[in-house]
């Protein structure tokens, strides 16, 4: 049988007695009984049934464990007095009605885990959106900007042969390319990139125009859904 003893005002149970107790071995079974260890009897749980806090019971002169009934509690509904049942000995909780000021706790609750959602969903938004165009431009603007509008100037000029912008002829020789091959290419991967700018940016207004509107966290986790799709649909369109 599993012993405990009381301590510090916890009831630790032991599946077997400790070899040594308080630096003393060789311990007899009235030495444990002094040091005050007793048997631990486990009742069995019906259904519906769960234990609750390990007490003393003096008049087995053994230590034992509640065993407790919650009632079915509604959305209005708390938790009341536990009360033993003399004649089962299982304690059971009452229902009681919630007051005024247990609802607007409770709704005080969800609004504040709700706003706190939100706040972290909205940052979330506004950092995959710097992280993305980060990885893609970099520290690189300038160098991008540069090379489109020499790519519009050669395009515009008729991609002449003896006048070729740094910024074309850089990216032919680089990839084996023809002069009139970079600058095409650079000018629609820049159309490319602003048009998913201003996807990323509508994406990001929408998203956090819908979060700061959600009433809820199952709305907000739909909000996330997609919005964590388009960015994932939008880094295979434009990261080589």
């Amino acid at each position: 049988m599993k012993k405990a003893i009381e301590i510090n005002s916890n009831v630790v149970v032991f599946d077997t007695l400790p070899k040594k107790w308080k630096e003393k071995t060789a311990i007899s079974e009235v030495e444990y009984y002094d040091f005050g260890f007793r048997d631990y009897v486990e009742p069995q749980l019906l259904e519906g049934q769960t234990y609750g806090d390990r007490f003393k019971d003096l008049n087995s002169d053994t230590f034992s464990i509640e065993v407790v009934e919650y009632p079915v509690l509604s959305n209005i509904q708390k938790l009341g007095a536990k009360v033993k049942n003399t004649t089962t000995g299982v304690y059971v909780y009452s229902a009681i009605n919630k007051t005024e000021e247990d609802l607007a706790l409770e709704q005080k609750a969800v609004d504040d885990g709700l706003n706190l959602t939100k706040k972290i969903m909205i940052n979330k938004f506004e950092s995959d959106t710097d992280n993305l165009i980060k990885q893609v431009v970099g520290n690189r603007a300038q160098e991008y900007a540069l090379a489109e509008e020499e790519a519009i100037s050669f395009k515009a000029a008729g991609y002449p042969s003896n006048d070729v912008p740094s910024s074309i002829s850089s990216d032919a020789i680089a990839n084996g390319r023809t002069n009139q091959n970079a600058c095409d290419l650079i000018l629609q991967m820049a159309n490319n990139w602003r048009t998913a700018q201003m996807a990323l940016r509508s994406n990001r207004l929408l998203s956090k125009a819908q979060a700061k509107a959600a009433i809820d966290v199952p709305s907000l986790n739909i909000i996330k859904q997609t919005w964590d799709t388009f960015i994932a649909s939008l880094k295979v369109q434009i990261i080589e």
